[in-house]
């Protein structure tokens, strides 16, 4: 029988929320797992329950929404750098996505008036219409949900919650724009997410889960930015590991104890393919191996071996030692008490989302309503 999330039955506050010491003492590197947790729930829920009842001219998915969503509210010229920037996708990505939301009729280019190596995207009428369509979609099937499965946020919630994300909002941000000399010349666009999440989201449309989708899905990115270039690129891992590997390789770390492939799938909600194929890398690259599971003899699951535990223990030291290198050059560090807030804020936000993304209309029990 499907198990459900637990009906959440009032809005925590960061003081109610237990950090478990574990994740305190690796912080950032919790942040960036529950950011990508939240981001990837969300995602589900828009997908299947959102995306799924609109007119899609030309197929557009969410990686095309998202970005037609940044030039329908941008007040400034939307250029190819500018939603790159905002959005976290390569450039490359922007000319795919611009060139299909072009040929669905959505945007269209206009030559940039200061600047002949650049263009300005301009959404169509078009656009805006599938936009107000798709927020009313999402109302309407987040409606089904609260307060149904979990309580209404109220303004002084809301404030809470994305004053805690702005916080690691800007953290993030700023560890992503750390370049390997340590110098400071990466993107700045927390400014623009203050002034995003006070004045655009307002709450006039209400739409506070996506504000937050959007903020986690950006500290998400920009953390892995940081690991990527300052610890993962300092090991000594030979054969050498790639990133998503090694992720899945501190999954396990971090469990601390042989898991199945389906509970690494739950923890880092990457789909059941991609764990298979990173586990089948780690045990030829001699990094875990298979052992015997005392619950179910048709479960796999893995372990460390000393070279993997050698690695996990020099990924802990390279990733510590860079953040804090990179507090020092920024002078940016977090107090414990703002990181537990920052921990605690998505602690509530994971939580919540994990119900929109195992919500089935008409098959989530009925007799859980509040």
């Amino acid at each position: 029988m499907r198990e459900w999330p637990d009906v959440i039955e009032y809005m925590y506050t960061l003081e109610d929320i237990d950090v478990p010491d574990e994740l305190m003492a690796r912080s950032d590197i919790g942040a960036q797992i529950l950011c990508s947790q939240i981001d990837s729930d969300h995602q589900n829920f828009i997908r299947r329950s959102v995306i799924s009842q609109l007119d899609k001219p030309g197929k557009l998915n969410w990686r095309d929404i998202r970005v037609m969503g940044h030039i329908n509210w941008l007040s400034d010229p939307a250029t190819p750098a500018r939603l790159s920037e905002l959005t976290r996708f390569n450039s490359a990505t922007i000319l795919r996505v611009n060139q299909k939301l072009k040929a669905a009729g959505m945007i269209h280019l206009e030559e940039h008036q200061h600047d002949a190596r650049s263009n300005v995207v301009v959404i169509e009428p078009a656009g805006r219409n599938f936009m107000t369509a798709f927020f009313t979609a999402y109302e309407r099937e987040s409606r089904e949900i609260i307060p149904a499965h979990m309580p209404e946020l109220t303004e002084v919630d809301i404030q809470t919650l994305t004053k805690a994300l702005l916080v690691l909002h800007e953290r993030a941000e700023r560890l992503a724009g750390l370049n390997l000399s340590g110098r400071h010349k990466g993107y700045n666009t927390t400014p623009f997410a203050q002034e995003a999440a006070k004045l655009k989201y307002g709450m006039e449309t209400y739409l506070p889960g996506l504000v937050f989708q959007l903020l986690c899905r950006r500290i998400s990115r920009d953390y892995l930015v940081f690991f990527k270039r300052h610890a993962v690129s300092k090991l000594t891992a030979d054969p050498k590991i790639k990133l998503r590997e090694l992720r899945i390789l501190m999954c396990i770390e971090y469990l601390n104890r042989p898991s199945a492939p389906h509970e690494i799938v739950s923890v880092m909600r990457y789909d059941p393919a991609t764990v298979t194929r990173a586990i089948t890398i780690l045990c030829r690259d001699g990094y875990t191996d298979h052992v015997v599971s005392d619950r179910d003899e048709r479960e796999k699951p893995v372990w460390l071996t000393d070279n993997g535990r050698l690695i996990a223990d020099e990924y802990k030291a390279a990733s510590s030692g860079s953040l804090w290198e990179a507090d020092i050059i920024t002078g940016q560090a977090l107090s414990k008490e703002q990181m537990r807030n920052c921990l605690a804020a998505l602690m509530i936000l994971r939580k919540r989302s994990r119900v929109f993304s195992t919500y089935r209309k008409g098959v989530h029990p009925r007799s859980k309503r509040l």
